[in-house]
């Protein structure tokens, strides 16, 4: 499941991310996880890895992936601001 939403940086130069999210379930565990590509504008400004997820149904995984991308833009962590 693909999802996207922008993000707004509260600190530093408070840029405009836009984040392109990607959820998915494996199949054999049932764990979800996420991957995400941010943008600034045009330019690409980071990957996110795949990281696994401790949520155990799609929407409440789809929140906290978008959770920890935000904190991930915030402490520009593998982004560039």
């Amino acid at each position: 499941m693909e999802f996207t939403f922008e993000y707004t940086r509260q600190r530093g130069n408070k840029h405009t991310y836009h984040v392109t999210a990607h959820l998915m379930k494996h199949v054999e565990s049932g764990v979800f996880a996420y991957s995400a590509v941010v943008h600034r504008g045009s330019n690409y400004a980071g990957p996110l890895a795949l990281w696994p997820l401790n949520a155990s149904d799609p929407d409440a995984a789809m929140l906290e992936a978008k959770n920890l991308i935000e904190r991930d833009i915030e402490d520009l962590v593998g982004i560039d601001e």
